[in-house]
């Protein structure tokens, strides 16, 4: 059965003369890779976080399973949906294992202790993200692109139907960000979700069935397929500069590039 969360006429302002989001529109659901990408600024971060419903709009309503967000308590939506922020530094020294094992918090009983069952989780989804070998280190000893990959495996701990991604491959260099996104692909084809931030336009190109481009502007420019998104028209209303777009010459997917003398905005 599809999980689906549903945005509806979203607005939100830090402050009354600070507009992050006007008026946005938009759904995700479980089985599709959906990336969101727009210029700085153009209230992604925000977005996501409204989605999960970490934030509360100044106007619309967000619902998930076709009922408010609101209406589930934190630990039921937490069995539904999963949020991994662009970085945590958490208070006190974890081990690796341990910060994967707080993914199994929505599931534990009264007392939080882990059985059987949660622990061999946890060294799934190591070996999922291919973290297995650090579970014994310090969590803030590690690189950020590790970081990235213990997070990752933190959220799959939770065994949601939904992941939310803030920016989850700025720390990672090419391969491990290819990596990263074939992961997702994979994790969709097994009926989950997967919303992600990227500045990457090529690579959400490749590896994002739908994507949501918002603009300079804090609205919604586009949503749908690939295609009919990354087009020079939507490009250049969101990001208010002119940009090309061919195609890749294996994947024939949308390639983006600046045109030379141009610059951007």
């Amino acid at each position: 059965m599809k999980l689906c969360i549903e945005a509806l006429g979203l607005s939100f302002s830090y402050s009354p003369e600070v507009p992050v989001l006007r008026d946005v529109s938009a759904s995700v659901r479980s089985g599709v890779v959906t990336g969101i990408i727009g210029p700085n600024g153009a209230g992604k971060s925000t977005l996501l976080q409204l989605l999960c419903g970490l934030l509360k709009p100044g106007a619309g309503q967000v619902t998930l399973d076709d009922q408010p967000v609101a209406a589930h308590s934190d630990r039921a939506r937490a069995r539904l949906v999963a949020y991994m922020p662009q970085s945590i530094s958490p208070a006190f020294s974890l081990s690796v294992a341990d910060v994967v094992a707080l993914g199994r918090f929505p599931h534990l009983g009264a007392f939080g202790a882990l059985g059987d069952g949660d622990h061999a989780i946890v060294q799934a989804c190591l070996a999922q993200t291919e973290t297995a070998y650090l579970a014994e280190r310090d969590f803030l000893s590690l690189s950020g692109g590790e970081r990235q990959r213990v997070l990752l495996a933190s959220v799959l701990a939770q065994e949601p139907r939904i992941l939310l991604l803030d920016e989850p491959t700025s720390a990672l260099d090419l391969p491990h960000e290819v990596a990263f996104f074939r992961q997702l692909r994979t994790l969709a084809a097994q009926d989950l979700g997967v919303v992600v931030i990227t500045h990457d336009i090529n690579m959400a190109a490749q590896f994002c069935d739908e994507l949501l481009l918002l603009g300079k502007d804090h609205t919604l420019v586009r949503q749908g397929d690939v295609k009919a998104v990354l087009t020079e028209a939507g490009l250049a209303e969101a990001y208010g500069s002119s940009l090309s777009v061919g195609r890749h010459p294996e994947t024939g997917t949308p390639f983006v590039t600046v045109p030379m003398g141009k610059k951007t905005g």
